[in-house]
């Protein structure tokens, strides 16, 4: 310690503590474990349900029966969902629980033109192995349970 003598007052000067090897290596790794748990809630997509096994996105193929653009008559656009709905049925089998696959026409706005909607049927399950899209090739996808 150093002491410096003034008239009426006494100093005192206590070297600055340093932090050791083993304190850093503690801090490092807590912001290790921080980093890695913002990375796996990330992941899991924002859910804080850590227990449920994560779900796989279903892959899709998009294909077309009729060239058609959005003044197309509804009969090519049923054409074409009747088409995707062929196209990916072999990746509709694969998810446990599917027991079938078709096509509905639904109406969505007030004006009334109806739309094609693909429904894909579960039996048996209450949820699913894979992650479904909301829409497949620009056809809305609806899943139901039975």
């Amino acid at each position: 310690m150093m002491e410096f003598e003034e008239p009426g007052t006494e100093f005192e000067f206590e070297k600055a503590k340093s932090r050791g090897i083993m304190e850093k290596i503690r801090i490092a790794t807590l912001f290790l474990v921080f980093l890695l748990a913002i990375a796996f809630i990330i992941k899991n997509r924002f859910d804080f349900n850590f227990l449920k096994p994560l779900r796989t996105p279903m892959k899709t193929e998009c294909v077309q029966a009729i060239k058609f653009d959005s003044s197309t008559s509804e009969g090519a656009q049923l054409a074409n969902a009747h088409a995707v709905v062929n196209a990916n049925m072999p990746h509709f089998k694969n998810i446990e629980g599917f027991s079938r696959a078709y096509v509905q026409s639904r109406s969505r706005e007030a004006s009334g033109k109806r739309y094609p909607e693909i429904e894909l049927e579960f039996k048996d399950v209450t949820t699913i192995s894979s992650e479904i899209p909301e829409v497949i090739c620009g056809f809305k996808i609806s899943v139901i349970f039975k």
